[in-house]
């Protein structure tokens, strides 16, 4: 552990408070990042809370030609050309 006087203690605080934008902006675009990949993963499927589809709607949607995935839940076809 670096030992200080009070001098340098001071010194060491003013660098960290001076860094600190830059050390919280990383931070954040990594909370970011995360976010981001475990949003991806949920899309196109059905979430805890959520009441499935109905069968009318399913075959509706069979009949207008959309893709479904294990969950009868077409909205990943829809919504994947604006996830990068």
């Amino acid at each position: 552990m670096k030992k200080f006087t009070l001098d340098t203690f001071v010194t060491h605080l003013e660098e960290v408070i001076a860094s600190y934008p830059a050390r919280e902006k990383l931070l954040l675009e990594e909370i970011g990042h995360l976010v981001k990949d475990k949003a991806k993963k949920k899309i196109g499927h059905l979430q805890p809370g959520w009441d499935p589809l109905s069968p009318s709607t399913i075959l509706d949607k069979e009949r207008k030609g959309f893709d479904f995935n294990g969950d009868h839940n077409p909205f990943i076809e829809m919504v994947s050309c604006f996830i990068r």
